[in-house]
């Protein structure tokens, strides 16, 4: 992975991290990937995954899952990429939306569900970035350097950064 696209595959993953956290859903560990891998037997499109412990999909959960999805896209409009490495991560953040659009069809949600969870997720998302901006960046910073950091360093460097 080049250096530019680690950074911004460790600020996805970092916002994802932080978002799982903020929901109560503690995180095991997250990982940046070199290559495109198998996860679980099944071929993976991503170079990067946060693994949490989240409650069993509900119609509850789902404005909070979709703003944890949303987290991770939003952290990377709050810095400068050039309009083609925003393109190249566009593309490659469609497992957050199939893992979504999954949880819709498993619930069998109404579309004017949908939009409500989305519009919900938004708010999530919004709260997320704007409530924690330096743990993010720290988080990735770490995960630039070692290409992984367990849930314990990820509490630890929020627990941090908020009382600073």
């Amino acid at each position: 992975m080049n250096p530019s696209r680690r950074k911004v595959r460790a600020i996805h993953e970092a916002a994802h991290a932080v978002g799982c956290e903020f929901n109560g859903w503690p995180v095991k560990r997250v990982l940046l990937r070199e290559e495109r891998t198998v996860v679980a037997g099944v071929p993976s499109s991503t170079n990067g995954f946060t693994e949490a412990l989240h409650p069993k999909p509900s119609i509850e959960f789902l404005g909070l899952l979709v703003g944890v999805a949303l987290s991770g896209y939003g952290a990377l409009r709050r810095i400068d990429l050039d309009r083609a490495e925003m393109e190249h991560h566009a593309k490659n953040t469609g497992l957050d939306w199939q893992t979504i659009e999954g949880y819709f069809e498993e619930l069998h949600v109404e579309p004017g569900y949908k939009l409500a969870a989305i519009y919900d997720g938004v708010a999530v998302a919004e709260d997320i970035l704007n409530n924690n901006p330096k743990a993010i960046e720290r988080i990735s910073e770490v995960l630039v350097q070692t290409s992984e950091i367990n849930g314990d360093d990820v509490r630890r460097i929020i627990k941090e950064e908020q009382s600073n």
